[in-house]
């Protein structure tokens, strides 16, 4: 605890004496320039800066924050007090015009320093991060700013710049070591901190002592008319202002603060205690409600009357009613199943939350059912609004899901707490649990944290009114301290101005000259400006009687401007014999004349100079002065007037560039491109003889366009890698060795190369093209001349054309690019177009290579390797014929992708291993040898799955359509062994139910149900014995039940599992029109449309088939029945249609049915 204090101590020490240091800085600046910008800004930040330690001493040692968070508070208030310092660094930088360079290893160091919030954030410790990036900011603050100053004062011994190493190093060991310790929590880095934070105080101390000895011992200084007692006073007024009112300011928060934080914790706790209290008396009174329930309906419970509901009993349950009318609204008996036999009085009361209290009734021992009561909302309600006591609180009840079922506004009924608490952001919240007869449900007492915010605002008011005033005294205490300040420093300016008064003249006139060439127009007449310039030096340099000024123009020397008495016969003697005068050179006794020579040098060329004549008064030390910043001046006026036309001569060559670029479009096909770059080029470059261009084309290289040569045999020229000049660097240079180089080049084309004209080279501006650091060729400009012709601009020239092509270059390629991966996504979503799951093989293979044939002109053929059995099957396709042949082991790459389970890719062939089990090989061919890409590759890759998954998907419908067909044929066969009378019955259904579906022109889906109901709409005669299903005579009642009542229900019982919609058709496919069917007796159109069509195909089907108890009736006979039985048992819309469309054909079709044929009609 001992520590933490000192730790408080310490931390006014370290964040108010750099303050200190600063000030005595500012005073000590003050002395030499008279000026006091930023003193204010001092004096406030010493003040916060006192308050902000204040307050993150007290947030640390008493608040109930985390220590994390509330030193991050602390740190973060500091910052804003810092943030005056830097305010007045750079009020006190304006005052200086001298430019300060901070060593770039300062930069270096302070991106150093970032590294741990950095390494905080990373490890996602987002409040340890922020609060190193804002001591991080405080310490980067602080030292800059006292460094800065430090700077400015321009008064560096040995002893202070080791003081303020020292600091400075102190303060980053201090960053560092807190950085760490907060990383890892190891008491040796603990204690480090404390020891580091202490090295911390003392040389801040060190450095604020140093720097007091030098102000006191400055102003004891006899040629400083500072005295000891100014310095004294500035000092005891700064720690009056900084000291002793941040003591005053810093306890006055301290007890703020304090009196706050009691406030705040004496009110939460209040309100917490209210709301408990509340859930309290709720759970009381609803308890004691239901107790007093509770006994009296066990009183009840106790009459045989009402254990045996006889009238006595009603009559006694609906008396209690009426004694309890104002409680409950209903009171219930319920059986012992759970059912209600009687209630009084009758309601219906639906969707709306309430309390339903039941008790068991015993009759000797057994249990004889429950009474229930169903309580009105009015008496609850009563209970939570009467123990609402705060501003805003709502009581809930809900059930143990949280659910809200009493509550005092309507709209919250049904909704679940959580969204109400959720909705309303932060609450105070108490929930109580309530206990009845074993269920549990839960009291909630809810009060919004805007009644706690209005509880501090009223019951802290005065103290807020307090630190309004408090704030007020501080400001009106400020600009009482300003005054004083301000006079101190008028006083200290006063000596300063009288110290530099001396040197004015001289400054004001070489000010003057400055604001003279400063308001010249650069592009004002050189003989005006010569002119002027010669009149206002003469104004100026009051000893001189005359001068001349001569300028050097297309390498002659001319007199620009002649003022006053000069000597005409010296002045044509320099004008024919003109000399270089690097210096300022004073000429004694020339024809009684003295001459001061002002030269003008650019480049340590000669350019010409002023000419100043003095008759026999001697030039003083200030007319030297003046001269040489005349000849500084004029020099760089002439530089200007030098870059200002070399700028006009390379704007119109840029404006040329520009026009020429603007009819270059990306768009245009290659040669005409770059024609356009090299006829740019030419324009821009006259000193070129010849040039070209040449462009990489796959493997070779060839020129697009030239000039200067022989077109017709250059453009016939094709290099490859081996026989082309690649540059070493990727940059415009120059070549001397071109023609070297042609000459180790094979006969052929060393003797091409020669018929062009290329032997007459002497030199090559070279700019080189690279696309991703590959050489693809380059723009050349050639010169026949040794002498070096190309200039500097000609390099940036050439170096544009050269990345103008660049971008034209990527731009294809890229565009390329994309075009081929946007036909790869087509030829991927083109793989699935017209193929079905029941499509063939070969038409799958076709369309495959069909897709792949628009990619790749020259494909040969594609394939697929089909695993069957022990063997492998090939299926190829070359556009013209298929072929499906066993696998042959001398097929190289697909046998090698087969062992390795990689896909292999050659100059021509392409087997992708799939692993797909049974089509593990997608295969094809080119006629071409190729190069393939990456992107080629992959795509490869991908389709290669595909189209495998793909005949995975036909091949695994196919059987499984197979499967489903059979199994559906296997039931209907075992049924149909059992009555050799119904042999062929499911099918025949089958076929007639499709013929009125057809006829009835139902869509595709209700086919294939018609079709799977009708081979299984009798599977529920499985388990009827066969004695029955084959007896001759008349059924009994029972044999009836069995056999035609069971079956439909037991068929959907086993037919369910596989498909509801089919178990539900072969449920009702005995129901009869009229509503006399089983076994759910529907009629007319609730009987679903396809049982209906069943219907009708089974009677006809029954009626012309043998029976063991008759034989088939004849065709017209059927009809005739079927007809009297037509809006009775069958439906009659489908009767009639079914009847108009029997023919002959349909009879004879029913003796020879293939299912299978029928079946891949349907399912295709």
């Amino acid at each position: 605890m001992i520590i933490k204090y000192i730790n408080a101590f310490l931390e006014y020490l370290v964040w108010l004496l750099p303050i200190g240091i600063i000030a005595l800085l500012r005073f000590k600046l003050t002395s030499k320039n008279g000026k006091i910008n930023g003193i204010q800004s001092i004096v406030v930040s010493s003040i916060l800066t006192g308050v902000s330690v204040t307050i993150k001493n007290f947030l640390i040692l008493q608040s109930p924050l985390k220590l994390e968070n509330a030193i991050l508070i602390g740190n973060l208030c500091i910052f804003f007090s810092y943030l005056f310092i830097l305010i007045s660094i750079i009020q006190i930088k304006r005052e200086i015009t001298e430019k300060i360079t901070i060593p770039k290893r300062i930069y270096f160091y302070s991106l150093l320093l970032l590294l741990p919030p950095f390494l905080a954030l990373i490890n996602k410790n987002y409040i340890l991060a922020l609060d190193l990036f804002i001591y991080y900011a405080i310490i980067v603050i602080l030292l800059s700013s006292v460094g800065t100053i430090y700077l400015l004062i321009r008064e560096r011994t040995f002893y202070r710049s080791l003081s303020l190493g020292f600091f400075s190093l102190s303060v980053s060991l201090d960053y560092l070591l807190k950085a760490f310790s907060s990383f890892y929590n190891i008491s040796f880095l603990q204690e480090l901190k404390f020891f580091s934070f202490l090295l911390r105080g003392i040389s801040s101390t060190i450095l604020f002592i140093t720097f007091l000895k030098a102000v006191i011992n400055a102003s004891a200084k006899k040629e400083e008319e500072i005295t000891i007692s100014s310095s004294l006073n500035f000092i005891n007024n700064f720690l009056r202002a900084g000291l002793i009112w941040t003591i005053i300011f810093s306890l006055v928060t301290f007890i703020a603060f304090s009196y706050f934080n009691k406030s705040i914790k004496e009110l939460n706790n209040n309100f917490q205690y209210e709301l408990t209290l509340n859930t309290k008396n709720i759970e009381d009174k609803f308890i004691n409600l239901i107790e007093k329930i509770s006994k009296e309906l066990r009183s009840l419970g106790e009459d045989e009357n009402i254990i045996f509901l006889n009238e006595k009993g009603k009559k006694a349950l609906v008396s209690y009613y009426l004694r309890n009318d104002g409680i409950i609204a209903s009171i219930t008996r319920m059986n012992k199943e759970g059912k209600i036999i009687f209630t009084y009085p009758y309601t219906q009361n639906k969707g709306f939350p309430t309390f339903i209290y039941h008790e068991p009734l015993f009759y000797k021992g057994v249990f004889s059912g429950s009474l229930a009561v169903l309580f009105k909302d009015t008496p609850l309600l009563n209970i939570i609004l009467k123990t609402e006591s705060l501003r805003g609180e709502i009581n809930l009840i809900t059930d143990s899901k949280g659910n809200i079922i009493i509550a005092s506004k309507k709209e919250l009924l049904f909704k679940n707490v959580k969204d109400i608490i959720k909705e309303w952001g932060r609450v105070f919240l108490v929930r109580t649990p309530l206990k009845i007869a074993g269920n549990i449900s839960y009291i909630y007492s809810i009060a919004p944290y805007k009644t706690f915010i209005n509880e501090i605002i009223y019951k802290l008011s005065p103290m807020i009114l307090f630190i309004i005033l408090l704030i007020l005294s501080i400001v009106t205490y400020m600009v009482h301290l300003t005054g004083v300040y301000y006079k101190e420093w008028e006083e200290l300016k006063s000596i300063a101005i009288n110290q530099y008064s001396s040197s004015l003249t001289l400054s004001d006139k070489l000010s003057r000259l400055v604001e003279f060439f400063s308001t010249t127009d650069i592009e004002q007449n050189t003989t005006e400006f010569y002119r002027r310039l010669l009149n206002y030096t003469l104004s100026i340099i009051k000893n001189a009687i005359g001068g001349i000024v001569v300028i050097k123009e297309n390498n002659r020397f001319s007199i620009k401007a002649q003022v006053g008495d000069c000597d005409n016969e010296l002045i044509e003697e320099i004008l024919s014999h003109p000399t270089m005068i690097p210096n300022i050179i004073k000429a004694e006794d020339a024809k009684n004349y003295s001459l001061l020579h002002v030269p003008y040098i650019v480049d340590n060329n000669y350019y010409g100079a002023l000419i100043l004549f003095y008759s026999s008064q001697e030039y003083s030390t200030e007319d030297i002065e003046i001269a040489k910043s005349i000849s500084n001046l004029v020099s760089a006026h002439i530089k200007n007037r030098l870059l200002t036309d070399s700028l006009k001569k390379a704007e119109e060559k840029i404006m040329y560039m520009i026009s020429e670029f603007s009819k270059i479009d990306i768009s245009l096909e290659d040669e005409e491109f770059f024609k356009g770059i090299l006829n740019v080029g030419r324009s821009l470059i006259p000193h070129a003889d010849a040039g070209s261009i040449i462009i990489k084309h796959g493997d070779y290289y060839k020129y697009e366009d030239s000039f200067g040569y022989n077109k017709e045999i250059l453009h016939n020229i094709i290099l490859n890698d081996d026989t082309i000049y690649k540059p070493k660097e990727n940059k415009a240079h120059i070549v001397k060795d071109i023609v070297s180089f042609n000459n180790t080049l094979p006969s052929h084309l060393r003797e091409q190369f020669n018929l062009a004209g290329s032997e007459k080279i002497k030199q090559t501006l070279v700019a080189p093209i690279f696309i991703n650091n590959e050489y693809f060729g380059g723009i050349f400009f050639d010169s026949f001349s040794e002498k070096e012709v190309f200039k500097r601009e000609d390099f940036k020239i050439a170096e544009a054309l050269s990345k103008l092509s660049t971008a034209f270059i990527e731009s294809k390629l890229a565009y390329d690019k994309l075009n081929k991966l946007q036909s790869f996504d087509k030829a991927g979503i083109s793989l699935y177009r017209n193929i079905t799951l029941s499509s063939k093989k070969d038409e799958i293979i076709k369309h495959v290579y069909e897709i792949l044939k628009e990619l790749y002109e020259d494909l040969d053929y594609v394939g697929i390797l089909e695993k069957e059995k022990k063997d492998f099957k090939f299926h190829l396709y070359n556009g013209y014929y298929m072929d499906s042949t066993s696998f042959r082991n001398e097929e190289g790459i697909i046998l090698k992708t087969l062992e390795d389970k990689v896909s292999q890719i050659s100059d021509e062939e392409v087997s992708v291993y799939t692993n797909v089990t049974n089509f593990p090989i997608f295969y094809i061919r080119f006629n071409t040898i190729k190069k393939f890409e990456d992107e080629e590759r992959a795509f490869f890759e991908r389709y290669g799955r595909y189209v495998a998954n793909l005949f995975q998907m036909v091949t695994s419908h196919q059987r499984a359509k197979e499967l489903l067909l059979g199994y559906m044929l296997s039931i209907t066969r075992a049924i149909e062994s059992k009555d050799p009378y119904t042999k062929g019955h499911s099918e025949r259904v089958t076929f007639l139910s499709l013929f009125i579906g057809e006829k009835l022109q139902l869509d595709k889906e209700s086919l294939q149900k018609i079709m799977m109901a009708g081979l299984l709409h009798d599977v529920g005669k499985i388990g009827v014995p066969e004695e029955i299903l084959n007896k001759k005579g008349k059924l009994t009642e029972e044999e009836f039940e069995i056999i035609v009542k069971e079956h439909p229900t037991i068929g959907e019982e086993i037919i369910l599992p596989l498909d509801p919609e089919i178990a539900r058709i072969v449920r009702h496919h005995h129901e009869k029109w009229d509503g006399t069917g089983y076994p759910d007796g529907l009629s007319g159109e609730d009987i679903p449309l396809l049982s209906r069509i069943i219907a009708i195909a089974d009677v006809f089907d029954a009626l012309t088939s043998d029976r063991p108890y008759r034989k088939a009736y004849e065709l017209e006979k059927a009809i005739e029945i079927m007809m009297e039985e037509s809006g009775k048992k069958l439906d009659p819309y489908i009767t009639n249609i079914f009847i108009s469309n029997i023919s002959t054909n349909l009879i004879d079709s029913l003796k020879n049915i293939d299912i299978i044929s029928i079946s891949e009609k349907y399912f295709d």
